[in-house]
């Protein structure tokens, strides 16, 4: 499903470096939300299908910032604290016309994270994370019943790093929003 929004331009976004909690090196959390973005973009999928998605993004370096607080015209992605059983979070600011004015995402500081292929009752964060970005490119959810190994699915299990590849639904979904001229 679609959001209903998405980008007219490149969507250029910051990383919070200063709230990573310390027991993650920030470098590899950088490393895997940069490939979580490359995901959305590139289309990565296990179908075989073509990266026909003309959507792009571009890491601008560190910030600090209120994440999901407020609109500040910067696309902030780092770590706070959410509520209950919510992971990630992804908070959109829209114009008028639909189109994203900016978004920041939001990762619980207080989950487990999985950041190599060692997990032990973790959830990854390149699969939440590309779930995410999903939201920040104009993916809507998709009902689990049906859908439960499409990215956009609303839950994986702990040390399951599958959804960070798209299903062919994510793909199309993208397709519809950004396809290539």
């Amino acid at each position: 499903t679609l959001s209903g929004y998405h980008w007219d331009r490149p969507l250029e976004w910051h990383f919070a470096e200063d709230t990573v909690p310390d027991r993650y090196d920030s470098a590899l959390v950088l490393e895997i939300i940069q490939r979580s973005f490359d995901n959305i973009t590139g289309a990565f999928n296990d179908c075989n299908l073509p990266d026909r998605v003309a959507a792009t993004a571009s890491y601008r370096g560190t910030a600090s910032g209120d994440i999901c607080e407020d609109a500040d015209d910067l696309n902030l992605v780092g770590f706070g604290r959410l509520s209950g059983s919510l992971l990630a979070v992804t908070c959109p600011w829209v114009f008028d016309d639909d189109t994203y004015a900016e978004i920041d995402i939001e990762i619980d500081r207080g989950t487990d994270w999985a950041l190599t292929d060692d997990c032990d009752l973790e959830y990854y964060l390149e699969s939440v994370m590309t779930h995410e970005v999903g939201h920040a490119f104009g993916l809507g959810h998709v009902g689990e019943r049906r859908h439960s190994q499409l990215t956009m699915s609303t839950s994986g299990p702990v040390c399951d790093n599958e959804e960070s590849s798209l299903g062919l639904g994510d793909v199309m979904g993208l397709e519809d929003l950004y396809a290539t001229p």
